[in-house]
């Protein structure tokens, strides 16, 4: 995959580069670093999915809120957008059903965002 491919991918699917890499200095090693313990280690996103099975709001707050920092900090700027709302819905007292169809956007989020960042770090 051409450099300039990647770079379109990552546009689309609303991760900030350039963003991610400032907070952490330049320091492309260590931005990759997180980026990669975020797609292979970071659990918040299957915590989030499993408190929201339970219908747990409590918990789901907590694991969303944790999802839409950590991908705020790294320039995963779609998926902090669609886990914001999710956190502000469940805040408001949104139906169940209400969050749970916000929670669909940031699934697909999640997926695509995780797809693109393993072709970044493959490079």
């Amino acid at each position: 995959m051409t450099a300039e491919a990647l770079k379109d991918e990552l546009q689309a699917a609303g991760i900030e580069y350039a963003t991610g890499l400032e907070r952490f200095m330049g320091n492309q090693g260590l931005y990759h670093k997180f980026l990669k313990k975020f797609v292979e280690t970071d659990n918040s996103y299957a915590d989030f999915c499993a408190a929201l099975a339970q219908a747990d709001m409590e918990q789901s707050e907590k694991t969303v809120h944790t999802l839409k920092g950590t991908s705020g900090n790294l320039g995963l700027m779609t998926l902090y957008h669609q886990a914001d709302a999710v956190v502000q819905a469940i805040r408001a007292k949104s139906p169940l059903a209400e969050v749970q169809k916000l929670s669909e956007a940031v699934t697909a989020s999640y997926n695509e965002t995780c797809a693109v960042l393993k072709k970044l770090l493959a490079e």
